[in-house]
């Protein structure tokens, strides 16, 4: 049984949802069959539901500092073997505030999945696996784009 009506209900911008507003608990209602529990209204607090999140971001982090530090070393050792190798001068510090602020931007990723999952979606596991996926994948692209740079401000 829906304790909306059609007081309680506005379109969100850009969207397709209609959501139902009610004080006193979060109650979601989408109109196209998002996979939001409408069973019952959100009763745990958010350190319960933010908590297992976070911990999982966390074995994660492992992979994808990982994976970073490998794609970050084959880079660097590229532009030993193919120029002076004077430019890891300008390439290792540039890599360790790279490292730096991806770590802090990677708690994009359980900040985003925590609130998904305080609304009640249902699948923010699977969320879990497309935003690490996409997120690494910038990352990638962005540590490309700073080494590559330092390697053609570095010397011409």
């Amino acid at each position: 049984m829906s304790r909306c009506n059609s007081a309680s209900l506005a379109r969100l911008p850009g969207s397709h949802q209609d959501v139902c507003i009610v004080l006193g608990d979060m109650l979601t209602e989408a109109n196209e069959g998002n996979e939001v529990d409408r069973s019952e209204p959100i009763e745990k607090p958010l350190p319960e539901i933010a908590r297992p999140v976070f911990l999982s971001w966390e074995k994660l982090r492992l992979i994808y500092v990982g994976i970073c530090v490998v794609w970050c070393l084959l880079l660097t050792t590229f532009i030993a073997m193919s120029r002076d190798a004077r430019v890891l001068s300008l390439v290792v510090p540039q890599c360790v505030m790279g490292g730096i602020i991806a770590n802090l931007c990677y708690f994009a990723g359980p900040i985003i999945e925590t609130y998904a999952a305080w609304l009640g979606l249902r699948s923010h596991e699977k969320l879990r696996v497309v935003l690490f996926i996409l997120g690494t994948l910038f990352t990638l692209i962005m540590s490309t784009g700073v080494i590559g740079s330092a390697l053609v401000m570095g010397f011409d």
